[in-house]
Protein backbone atom coordinates (compact mmCIF):
# COMPACT_ATOMS: atom_id res chain seq x y z
CA UNK A 1 0.00 0.00 0.00
CA UNK A 2 2.87 2.37 0.69
CA UNK A 3 4.63 1.34 -2.32
CA UNK A 4 1.38 2.55 -4.43
CA UNK A 5 0.97 5.41 -2.41
CA UNK A 6 4.56 6.65 -2.99
CA UNK A 7 4.05 5.67 -7.21
CA UNK A 8 1.20 7.79 -7.37
CA UNK A 9 2.62 10.86 -5.90
CA UNK A 10 5.39 10.67 -8.07
CA UNK A 11 3.38 10.39 -11.37
CA UNK A 12 1.52 12.82 -10.18
CA UNK A 13 4.53 14.76 -9.79
CA UNK A 14 5.96 13.83 -13.62
CA UNK A 15 2.40 14.88 -14.50
CA UNK A 16 3.08 18.41 -13.23
CA UNK A 17 6.00 19.16 -14.68
CA UNK A 18 5.03 17.35 -18.30
CA UNK A 19 2.13 20.03 -18.27
CA UNK A 20 4.65 22.98 -17.42
CA UNK A 21 6.56 21.84 -20.53
CA UNK A 22 3.76 21.82 -22.71
CA UNK A 23 2.74 25.00 -21.68
CA UNK A 24 6.46 26.67 -21.95
CA UNK A 25 6.12 24.87 -26.12
CA UNK A 26 2.92 26.55 -26.56
CA UNK A 27 4.12 29.67 -25.22
CA UNK A 28 7.34 29.56 -27.49
CA UNK A 29 5.05 28.20 -30.50
CA UNK A 30 2.46 31.36 -30.25
CA UNK A 31 5.53 33.34 -30.20
CA UNK A 32 6.94 31.63 -33.32
CA UNK A 33 4.43 33.59 -36.06
CA UNK A 34 4.67 36.85 -34.18
CA UNK A 35 8.77 36.58 -35.07
CA UNK A 36 7.69 34.85 -38.75
CA UNK A 37 5.74 38.09 -39.65
CA UNK A 38 8.50 40.27 -38.45
CA UNK A 39 11.20 38.30 -40.59
CA UNK A 40 8.54 38.56 -43.64
CA UNK A 41 8.12 42.24 -43.28
CA UNK A 42 12.09 42.91 -43.21
CA UNK A 43 12.54 41.29 -46.48
CA UNK A 44 10.25 42.88 -47.99
CA UNK A 45 11.49 45.96 -46.87
CA UNK A 46 14.94 44.81 -48.71
CA UNK A 47 13.18 43.92 -51.60
CA UNK A 48 11.40 47.11 -52.16
CA UNK A 49 14.75 48.69 -51.17
CA UNK A 50 16.75 47.02 -53.71
CA UNK A 51 13.52 47.45 -56.75
CA UNK A 52 13.91 51.47 -55.77
CA UNK A 53 17.96 51.23 -55.75
CA UNK A 54 17.60 49.68 -59.53
CA UNK A 55 15.13 52.17 -60.55
CA UNK A 56 17.85 54.75 -59.38
CA UNK A 57 20.05 53.23 -61.76
CA UNK A 58 18.16 53.39 -64.68
CA UNK A 59 17.74 56.74 -64.90
CA UNK A 60 21.14 57.55 -64.06
CA UNK A 61 22.12 55.89 -66.97
CA UNK A 62 19.02 57.25 -69.13
CA UNK A 63 21.02 61.02 -67.95
CA UNK A 64 24.45 60.20 -68.70
CA UNK A 65 23.39 59.14 -72.67
CA UNK A 66 21.38 61.33 -73.83
CA UNK A 67 23.12 63.42 -76.19
CA UNK A 68 21.96 64.17 -79.70
CA UNK A 69 24.83 63.67 -81.57
CA UNK A 70 25.38 60.27 -80.49
CA UNK A 71 22.02 59.14 -80.77
CA UNK A 72 22.95 55.96 -82.77
CA UNK A 73 25.19 55.13 -79.84
CA UNK A 74 22.61 55.89 -77.46
CA UNK A 75 19.79 54.04 -78.97
CA UNK A 76 21.76 50.20 -77.95
CA UNK A 77 21.60 51.63 -73.90
CA UNK A 78 18.09 52.94 -74.03
CA UNK A 79 16.48 49.82 -75.22
CA UNK A 80 18.74 48.04 -73.09
CA UNK A 81 17.44 50.18 -70.65
CA UNK A 82 13.63 49.77 -71.73
CA UNK A 83 14.42 46.14 -71.49
CA UNK A 84 15.97 46.08 -67.64
CA UNK A 85 13.72 47.26 -65.66
CA UNK A 86 11.38 44.71 -67.46
CA UNK A 87 14.10 42.09 -66.52
CA UNK A 88 15.38 43.04 -63.52
CA UNK A 89 12.11 44.84 -61.56
CA UNK A 90 9.47 41.89 -61.87
CA UNK A 91 6.30 43.32 -60.07
CA UNK A 92 6.02 42.92 -56.60
CA UNK A 93 4.08 40.85 -55.01
CA UNK A 94 0.20 42.07 -54.18
CA UNK A 95 -0.10 42.96 -50.49
CA UNK A 96 -3.10 40.14 -50.40
CA UNK A 97 0.00 37.47 -51.23
CA UNK A 98 2.07 35.96 -48.96
CA UNK A 99 5.69 34.46 -50.97
CA UNK A 100 7.59 32.10 -49.27
CA UNK A 101 11.07 33.70 -48.29
CA UNK A 102 12.87 31.19 -51.13
CA UNK A 103 11.36 32.42 -53.59
CA UNK A 104 12.01 36.30 -52.54
CA UNK A 105 15.41 35.41 -52.10
CA UNK A 106 15.76 33.62 -55.43
CA UNK A 107 14.17 37.09 -56.96
CA UNK A 108 16.79 39.23 -55.08
CA UNK A 109 19.41 37.17 -56.08
CA UNK A 110 18.19 37.28 -59.78
CA UNK A 111 18.21 41.06 -59.32
CA UNK A 112 21.26 41.67 -58.03
CA UNK A 113 22.99 39.63 -61.41
CA UNK A 114 20.61 42.10 -64.57
CA UNK A 115 22.01 45.09 -61.85
CA UNK A 116 25.75 43.67 -62.46
CA UNK A 117 25.03 43.28 -65.97
CA UNK A 118 23.42 46.24 -66.71
CA UNK A 119 26.36 48.62 -64.87
CA UNK A 120 29.01 46.60 -67.13
CA UNK A 121 27.29 47.18 -70.24
CA UNK A 122 26.83 50.89 -69.35
CA UNK A 123 30.69 51.15 -68.93
CA UNK A 124 31.41 49.32 -72.38
CA UNK A 125 28.58 51.58 -73.91
CA UNK A 126 30.87 55.03 -72.26
CA UNK A 127 33.98 53.31 -74.06
CA UNK A 128 32.54 53.04 -77.06
CA UNK A 129 31.37 56.46 -77.02
CA UNK A 130 34.76 57.66 -76.35
CA UNK A 131 36.35 55.51 -79.15
CA UNK A 132 33.47 56.77 -81.38
CA UNK A 133 34.40 60.62 -80.56
CA UNK A 134 38.34 60.37 -80.57
CA UNK A 135 37.64 59.15 -84.75
CA UNK A 136 35.92 62.39 -85.29
CA UNK A 137 37.76 63.96 -88.52
CA UNK A 138 40.05 66.97 -88.44
CA UNK A 139 37.75 69.29 -90.21
CA UNK A 140 35.46 69.22 -87.36
CA UNK A 141 37.40 70.44 -84.98
CA UNK A 142 35.31 73.10 -83.51
CA UNK A 143 32.36 70.76 -82.81
CA UNK A 144 34.24 68.11 -81.39
CA UNK A 145 36.07 69.93 -79.13
CA UNK A 146 33.08 71.03 -77.80
CA UNK A 147 31.61 67.50 -77.87
CA UNK A 148 35.02 66.44 -76.17
CA UNK A 149 34.30 68.82 -73.42
CA UNK A 150 30.86 67.91 -72.94
CA UNK A 151 32.13 64.40 -73.01
CA UNK A 152 34.47 64.98 -70.22
CA UNK A 153 31.72 66.69 -67.98
CA UNK A 154 29.87 63.05 -68.90
CA UNK A 155 32.82 61.19 -68.01
CA UNK A 156 33.29 62.84 -64.44
CA UNK A 157 29.43 62.71 -64.12
CA UNK A 158 30.10 58.62 -65.22
CA UNK A 159 32.87 58.42 -62.71
CA UNK A 160 31.15 60.41 -59.98
CA UNK A 161 27.89 57.62 -61.12
CA UNK A 162 30.40 54.76 -61.15
CA UNK A 163 31.49 55.27 -57.65
CA UNK A 164 27.91 56.18 -56.16
CA UNK A 165 27.28 52.32 -58.23
CA UNK A 166 30.12 51.12 -56.51
CA UNK A 167 28.97 52.25 -53.04
CA UNK A 168 25.28 50.88 -54.23
CA UNK A 169 27.11 47.54 -54.77
CA UNK A 170 28.39 47.42 -51.74
CA UNK A 171 25.37 47.95 -49.74
CA UNK A 172 23.37 45.66 -51.83
CA UNK A 173 26.62 43.05 -50.96
CA UNK A 174 25.72 44.20 -47.10
CA UNK A 175 22.03 42.94 -47.66
CA UNK A 176 22.62 40.38 -49.40
CA UNK A 177 24.88 39.24 -46.37
CA UNK A 178 21.66 40.31 -44.07
CA UNK A 179 19.64 38.24 -46.11
CA UNK A 180 21.96 35.57 -46.00
CA UNK A 181 22.05 35.69 -42.09
CA UNK A 182 18.17 36.06 -41.74
CA UNK A 183 17.56 33.19 -44.02
CA UNK A 184 20.26 31.16 -41.72
CA UNK A 185 18.36 32.36 -38.51
CA UNK A 186 15.04 31.70 -40.07
CA UNK A 187 16.20 27.77 -41.00
CA UNK A 188 17.55 28.02 -37.50
CA UNK A 189 14.25 29.08 -35.70
CA UNK A 190 12.45 26.50 -37.99
CA UNK A 191 14.69 24.06 -36.53
CA UNK A 192 14.16 24.69 -33.39
CA UNK A 193 10.03 25.22 -34.21
CA UNK A 194 10.06 22.15 -35.13
CA UNK A 195 11.52 20.41 -32.60
CA UNK A 196 9.53 22.18 -29.66
CA UNK A 197 6.83 20.27 -31.83
CA UNK A 198 8.62 17.10 -31.75
CA UNK A 199 9.33 18.03 -27.93
CA UNK A 200 5.34 18.86 -27.55
CA UNK A 201 4.57 15.64 -29.27
CA UNK A 202 6.90 13.64 -26.95
CA UNK A 203 5.38 15.34 -23.95
CA UNK A 204 2.30 14.63 -24.67
CA UNK A 205 3.27 10.83 -25.38
CA UNK A 206 4.62 10.96 -22.26
CA UNK A 207 1.53 12.79 -20.26
CA UNK A 208 -0.42 9.66 -22.04
CA UNK A 209 1.35 7.50 -20.90
CA UNK A 210 1.42 8.61 -17.64
CA UNK A 211 -2.42 9.30 -17.71
CA UNK A 212 -2.46 5.43 -18.61
CA UNK A 213 0.27 4.15 -15.97
CA UNK A 214 -2.02 6.52 -13.19
CA UNK A 215 -5.33 4.97 -14.33
CA UNK A 216 -3.68 1.25 -14.15
CA UNK A 217 -2.56 2.02 -10.60
CA UNK A 218 -5.47 3.06 -9.44
CA UNK A 219 -7.32 0.26 -10.92
CA UNK A 220 -4.75 -1.41 -9.07
CA UNK A 221 -5.26 0.36 -6.22
CA UNK A 222 -8.70 -0.03 -6.02
CA UNK A 223 -7.95 -4.02 -6.49
CA UNK A 224 -5.64 -3.89 -3.82
CA UNK A 225 -7.78 -2.35 -1.42
CA UNK A 226 -10.45 -4.83 -1.81
CA UNK A 227 -7.64 -7.64 -1.55
CA UNK A 228 -6.05 -5.67 1.49
CA UNK A 229 -9.55 -6.12 3.12
CA UNK A 230 -9.99 -9.67 2.89
CA UNK A 231 -6.66 -10.30 4.23
CA UNK A 232 -7.89 -7.88 7.15
CA UNK A 233 -10.57 -10.17 7.63
CA UNK A 234 -8.15 -13.44 7.37
CA UNK A 235 -5.36 -11.52 9.36
CA UNK A 236 -8.63 -11.10 12.40
CA UNK A 237 -8.70 -14.73 12.35
CA UNK A 238 -5.27 -15.30 12.64
CA UNK A 239 -4.08 -12.42 15.14
CA UNK A 240 -7.50 -14.75 17.58
CA UNK A 241 -5.70 -18.03 16.93
CA UNK A 242 -2.65 -16.57 17.93
CA UNK A 243 -3.62 -14.86 20.71
CA UNK A 244 -5.06 -18.53 21.58
CA UNK A 245 -1.62 -20.11 20.81
CA UNK A 246 0.16 -17.65 22.50
CA UNK A 247 -1.73 -18.12 25.58
CA UNK A 248 -0.98 -22.20 25.57
CA UNK A 249 2.77 -21.22 25.75
CA UNK A 250 2.50 -18.82 28.52
CA UNK A 251 0.95 -21.61 30.28
CA UNK A 252 3.97 -24.07 29.11
CA UNK A 253 6.30 -21.09 29.81
CA UNK A 254 5.08 -21.26 33.22
CA UNK A 255 5.02 -24.97 33.98
CA UNK A 256 8.47 -24.96 32.19
CA UNK A 257 10.07 -22.00 34.86
CA UNK A 258 8.46 -24.21 37.54
CA UNK A 259 10.71 -27.25 36.22
CA UNK A 260 13.63 -24.83 35.77
CA UNK A 261 13.39 -23.47 39.11
CA UNK A 262 13.87 -26.80 40.84
CA UNK A 263 16.62 -28.04 38.37
CA UNK A 264 18.48 -24.72 39.17
CA UNK A 265 18.34 -25.01 43.53
CA UNK A 266 19.96 -28.76 42.52
CA UNK A 267 22.59 -27.46 40.56
CA UNK A 268 22.95 -24.55 43.59
CA UNK A 269 22.80 -27.58 45.94
CA UNK A 270 25.56 -29.96 43.73
CA UNK A 271 27.74 -26.65 43.45
CA UNK A 272 28.01 -26.35 47.05
CA UNK A 273 28.75 -29.96 47.55
CA UNK A 274 31.47 -29.73 44.93
CA UNK A 275 33.02 -26.28 46.39
CA UNK A 276 33.29 -28.40 49.98
CA UNK A 277 34.87 -31.50 48.25
CA UNK A 278 36.93 -28.68 45.65
CA UNK A 279 38.23 -27.00 49.72
CA UNK A 280 38.75 -30.47 51.01
CA UNK A 281 40.52 -31.60 47.82
CA UNK A 282 42.57 -28.57 48.32
CA UNK A 283 43.74 -29.13 51.75
CA UNK A 284 44.66 -32.42 50.96
CA UNK A 285 47.10 -31.32 48.26
CA UNK A 286 48.65 -28.99 50.79
CA UNK A 287 49.33 -31.74 52.79
CA UNK A 288 50.39 -33.65 50.06
CA UNK A 289 52.32 -30.46 48.98
CA UNK A 290 54.05 -30.03 53.07
CA UNK A 291 54.44 -33.84 52.87
CA UNK A 292 56.77 -33.93 49.82
CA UNK A 293 58.32 -30.89 50.92
CA UNK A 294 59.92 -32.67 53.90
CA UNK A 295 60.57 -35.19 51.94
CA UNK A 296 62.47 -32.95 49.43
CA UNK A 297 64.33 -32.11 52.36
CA UNK A 298 65.03 -34.67 53.62
CA UNK A 299 66.17 -36.23 50.33
CA UNK A 300 67.87 -33.15 49.29
CA UNK A 301 69.71 -33.27 53.30
CA UNK A 302 70.63 -37.43 52.62
CA UNK A 303 71.68 -36.36 49.19
CA UNK A 304 74.12 -33.99 50.47
CA UNK A 305 75.61 -36.68 53.39
CA UNK A 306 75.86 -39.38 50.71
CA UNK A 307 78.19 -36.41 48.68
CA UNK A 308 80.14 -35.75 51.53
CA UNK A 309 80.84 -39.62 52.28
CA UNK A 310 81.10 -40.08 48.22
CA UNK A 311 84.01 -37.09 48.67
CA UNK A 312 85.54 -38.79 51.30
CA UNK A 313 85.71 -42.19 49.51
CA UNK A 314 87.04 -40.61 46.49
CA UNK A 315 89.78 -39.12 48.63
CA UNK A 316 90.56 -42.58 50.24
CA UNK A 317 91.09 -43.83 46.61
CA UNK A 318 93.32 -41.79 45.23
CA UNK A 319 94.97 -41.95 48.28
CA UNK A 320 94.88 -45.83 48.36
CA UNK A 321 96.41 -45.52 44.57
CA UNK A 322 99.41 -43.58 45.65
CA UNK A 323 100.24 -46.11 48.20
CA UNK A 324 99.84 -48.72 45.48
CA UNK A 325 102.10 -46.60 43.52
CA UNK A 326 104.86 -46.28 46.22
CA UNK A 327 104.13 -49.95 46.89
CA UNK A 328 105.19 -51.10 43.85
CA UNK A 329 107.79 -48.86 43.28
CA UNK A 330 109.60 -50.44 46.89
CA UNK A 331 108.87 -53.99 45.82
CA UNK A 332 110.71 -53.09 42.23
CA UNK A 333 113.58 -51.36 44.12
CA UNK A 334 113.81 -54.34 46.64
CA UNK A 335 113.67 -56.77 43.45
CA UNK A 336 116.90 -54.92 41.92
CA UNK A 337 118.75 -55.05 45.39
CA UNK A 338 118.47 -58.38 45.81
CA UNK A 339 119.74 -59.06 42.23
CA UNK A 340 122.03 -56.94 43.31
CA UNK A 341 123.34 -58.17 46.79
CA UNK A 342 123.37 -61.72 44.47
CA UNK A 343 125.69 -60.68 41.45
CA UNK A 344 127.69 -58.05 44.18
CA UNK A 345 129.83 -60.70 45.97
CA UNK A 346 130.52 -62.81 42.62
CA UNK A 347 131.44 -59.83 41.49
CA UNK A 348 133.81 -58.47 43.68
CA UNK A 349 135.14 -61.78 43.91
CA UNK A 350 136.38 -61.86 40.78
CA UNK A 351 137.88 -58.32 41.08
CA UNK A 352 139.36 -58.88 44.80
CA UNK A 353 140.80 -62.17 43.49
CA UNK A 354 142.68 -60.71 40.45
CA UNK A 355 144.01 -57.61 42.32
CA UNK A 356 145.42 -59.40 44.87
CA UNK A 357 143.09 -58.25 47.96
CA UNK A 358 142.33 -60.39 51.40
CA UNK A 359 138.72 -61.93 52.05
CA UNK A 360 138.10 -59.92 54.79
CA UNK A 361 136.98 -56.86 52.43
CA UNK A 362 134.43 -59.60 51.31
CA UNK A 363 133.04 -60.06 55.00
CA UNK A 364 132.46 -56.69 54.94
CA UNK A 365 130.50 -56.36 51.75
CA UNK A 366 128.23 -58.89 52.88
CA UNK A 367 127.65 -57.21 56.58
CA UNK A 368 126.89 -54.01 54.27
CA UNK A 369 124.62 -55.90 51.64
CA UNK A 370 122.55 -57.56 54.40
CA UNK A 371 122.09 -54.51 56.74
CA UNK A 372 120.41 -52.70 53.55
CA UNK A 373 118.00 -55.70 52.98
CA UNK A 374 117.17 -55.40 56.55
CA UNK A 375 116.53 -52.10 56.42
CA UNK A 376 114.36 -52.27 53.05
CA UNK A 377 112.43 -54.72 54.36
CA UNK A 378 111.75 -53.05 57.65
CA UNK A 379 110.61 -50.18 55.65
CA UNK A 380 108.11 -52.33 53.48
CA UNK A 381 106.69 -53.88 56.60
CA UNK A 382 106.27 -50.38 58.05
CA UNK A 383 104.30 -49.34 54.53
CA UNK A 384 102.64 -52.74 54.54
CA UNK A 385 100.32 -52.70 57.19
CA UNK A 386 99.13 -49.34 56.64
CA UNK A 387 98.09 -50.64 52.84
CA UNK A 388 96.98 -53.88 54.28
CA UNK A 389 94.79 -52.92 56.69
CA UNK A 390 92.50 -50.66 54.81
CA UNK A 391 91.79 -53.35 52.04
CA UNK A 392 91.16 -55.44 55.43
CA UNK A 393 88.76 -52.80 57.01
CA UNK A 394 86.66 -52.09 53.60
CA UNK A 395 86.16 -54.29 50.40
CA UNK A 396 86.82 -51.21 48.18
CA UNK A 397 84.90 -52.21 44.67
CA UNK A 398 82.17 -53.80 46.58
CA UNK A 399 81.85 -50.77 49.13
CA UNK A 400 82.18 -48.55 45.61
CA UNK A 401 79.06 -50.64 43.79
CA UNK A 402 77.16 -49.55 46.84
CA UNK A 403 77.68 -45.95 46.88
CA UNK A 404 77.02 -45.93 42.69
CA UNK A 405 73.55 -47.44 43.50
CA UNK A 406 72.25 -45.65 46.20
CA UNK A 407 72.98 -42.80 44.51
CA UNK A 408 71.44 -43.25 41.24
CA UNK A 409 68.49 -44.42 43.51
CA UNK A 410 68.41 -41.16 45.29
CA UNK A 411 68.42 -39.21 42.10
CA UNK A 412 65.52 -40.95 40.72
CA UNK A 413 63.48 -40.11 43.88
CA UNK A 414 64.75 -36.44 43.27
CA UNK A 415 62.99 -36.89 40.18
CA UNK A 416 59.71 -38.02 41.21
CA UNK A 417 59.68 -35.53 43.74
CA UNK A 418 60.16 -32.36 40.96
CA UNK A 419 57.55 -33.71 38.29
CA UNK A 420 54.95 -33.49 41.44
CA UNK A 421 55.79 -30.33 42.24
CA UNK A 422 55.76 -28.91 39.05
CA UNK A 423 52.11 -30.68 38.37
CA UNK A 424 51.16 -29.31 41.68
Amino acid sequence: MKRLGMDTVKYQNQEKKCFENTEILREKNTSLPWTQKLNEETLMEIFQDNEQLGIWKVENTLQNFTPESEKQSTERPETDVKSHPARSGPAPPHQGESPTPKRNLELAFQRGRDKDFSSQEKKNIDVSNLNGSSEIPSQQVPKSEVKTSDLENELHQTRVMTLATDQVNRQLKQRQCQLKEMEHRYQNEERKRNEHLRKQEASKEKVSKLQRETTLHEDQLHYYQNKGENKMDGIINVQTQFYDVIKKLQARNDRYGLMLGNKYLELINETNHLKEQLDQYGKEKAEEMDDLTTKMKNASSKHLHLRTNYDCFMQNLFFIKSIQDTFEKIERNQKKLEENVVNFPRHTRSTRIERGQGVWWECDIEHRARWDLEEKQKQTQEASPEITEPFRKTNFTSIKIQMELRISHLESELKILRNATERI
